[in-house]
């Protein structure tokens, strides 16, 4: 445990059905801005369970957490500009607290670049970015964007393990 992977990918991908399958029956937390996670509980104390509130409040509530599942639904809106301190502790202290951290995007421009250096691992689905902007600013994801853009519908991610990239 103790990773922080990254679920990239446009509306509609399969992104959440993916996370839903990855947390089924393991300690979660989720920022479930739009409702989504039917199955879990709202009681934060619970081993299983969603957060609806406030960005910042999510990430109080994380601390609080080990060996559990942080998943960032929507986390552009925590990683706008610069990263929050607090979140920036979180993502530190991850494998102190044996927690995994997984951090869901809608295109692989959104996601910071600090954010590349220090993850694990990308699930990568298909996104709407531009193909010169990958291949100018995040070259490494190139190959997998290409392969994605071209591949039939029944092949919807890639899995990335992003240090031998």
């Amino acid at each position: 445990m103790s990773n922080l992977t990254l679920v990239i990918g446009h509306t509609g991908q399969g992104k959440s059905s993916f996370v839903k399958n990855f947390i089924k029956g393991k300690n979660c937390l989720v920022f479930d801005i739009n409702n989504e996670y039917q199955d879990l509980e709202t009681d934060v104390k619970k081993p299983r369970a969603k957060f609806i509130g406030l960005p910042a409040e999510f990430i109080e509530t994380c601390f609080k957490r080990r060996n559990t599942n942080l998943i960032f639904e929507e986390a552009t809106g925590f990683l706008r500009g610069a990263v929050n301190m607090k979140l920036q502790k979180l993502i530190i202290e991850k494998r102190h607290k044996n927690n995994n951290l997984l951090f869901i995007f809608h295109s692989i421009n959104r996601v910071p670049p600090v954010i590349y250096e220090i993850c694990n691992y990308i699930i990568l689905f298909k996104t709407n970015d531009q193909e010169n902007t990958i291949l100018n600013k995040y070259p490494m994801l190139i190959k997998p964007f290409r392969e994605l853009k071209k591949a039939p519908k029944s092949m919807q991610h890639q899995f990335l393990n992003f240090e031998n990239i």
